[in-house]
Parts: structure tokens; sequence; C-alpha cells
């Protein structure tokens, strides 16, 4: 059985440009890699880099704007924090200074850290 593949477009506070990848990994798990990256990190070009290497998605487009996303591919968007989910031809918008901000507090990089990545990003856990 094919495993599912996510559209996740990530960007950042700017909005001129993000990358448009597909990743094997659930909305909701891919919130908390992210958020524990992001936490710890200081840009988006350092988050692209890490996507690339270490995630190692499928990219599609690596330079795209929000409208972009629609026009070029006509997905429906989804917020990576508000929504958690995606439909078949959807798009899971990923802003990192919003998900920067929503891991903000103690309790949060406190969790957030109480995992270790390298095991997520190689599918032992979530």
């Amino acid at each position: 059985m094919a495993q599912t593949q996510y559209k996740y477009y990530i960007t950042d506070n700017t909005n001129s440009c993000g990358m448009l990848i597909e990743y094997w990994m659930h909305p909701n798990g891919f919130l908390l890699l992210l958020g524990q990256y992001v936490t710890a990190t200081k840009s988006f070009d350092d988050v692209q880099e890490w996507i690339e290497s270490e995630l190692e998605p499928h990219i599609m487009n690596e330079d795209i704007d929000f409208a972009g996303i629609k026009d070029k591919y006509n997905y429906d968007i989804y917020d990576l924090i508000k929504d958690g989910h995606s439909s078949a031809n959807g798009c899971v918008y990923c802003n990192l200074d919003e998900i920067k901000a929503y891991y903000s507090g103690d309790g949060c990089k406190e969790v957030l850290n109480s995992f270790d990545i390298s095991k997520v990003v190689k599918n032992d856990i979530v």
C-alpha cells in the first residue's frame, strides 16, 4: 500500500516566496517537527536547507508565492495550525513565523524538546 503524501507550502511572514513539497508525515506530526526546528533556527533559508537535506521530501517548487499555489496548482489551502489537516486536492500552508509564535511559550518548548527529531524523520515515531 502506497504511503499518503501530503503537500506543504512552507513560507514565512513575507510570503514573497516559499517552497512546495510533498512529504509522508501527517500534518499534526509535521507541525511538531517544524515547531521543534523553527524555534531553534533563525531564517527561512535555514529551514529550507534543513528540509531539503534532512527530510528529503519531493520538492515540487522551490520558489513559489502564495498566489502561485492557487493559480498554478489550483489547490485548496489549509492552515497547518488552524486546520491541522488537508484534503486530496489540498495543500497545507506552513507559515514559519506563525509556527514559531505558536510554540514560543516555555511549556511548548519543553514538549518540543522532549522528542528526538532524528527518530521522527526516520519514521520511528509519530
